[in-house]
């Protein structure tokens, strides 16, 4: 059994200080890139002072971005929901025109079979006359 513990402990590698992991996260392979360090323990108030200031524009552009940039994807928002509607708007429109158009056109021909059935009956009876009259009127709805 201590043969094995012996075996795993070999595989598991040596293990760090907790000090030396910290070195490996403060110390950075950009530090000899960097030519403006500032080191705050001995920064006048003046430079502190001009630091919180870009800060602060930088900030205040960021924030002016970010509702520029909201303000364009409202906008956007708005203008298909207007566009989306007024093609609904229009496809009512124009179903109800269809609609409309339809109930004429069935009332109509309701109209025709009516007034051709009756002209019938009065030319079956011999009554001429009438059937003519009625002949007559479907011709003056058809135009």
């Amino acid at each position: 059994m201590n043969t094995i513990m012996k075996n795993n402990r070999a595989l598991i590698g040596k293990r760090k200080s907790m000090f030396s992991s910290k070195k490996d996260y403060l110390s950075s392979p950009y530090e000899n890139e960097h030519t403006e360090f500032i080191d705050h323990k001995t920064a006048s108030p003046e430079l502190l002072e001009e630091i919180r200031n870009k800060l602060l524009k930088e900030k205040k552009k960021s924030f002016i971005v970010n509702i520029l940039f909201i303000l364009l994807i409202i906008a956007f928002t708005i203008a298909v929901t207007i566009y989306y509607f007024s093609n609904v708007k229009k496809a009512d429109e124009n179903q109800k025109t269809a609609q409309i158009e339809s109930f004429k056109l069935s009332k109509t021909h309701k109209d025709f079979q009516l007034l051709i059935k009756d002209g019938d009956e009065w030319m079956e009876t011999g009554n001429f006359e009438n059937a003519i009259f009625r002949y007559k009127s479907l011709c003056q709805i058809n135009s």
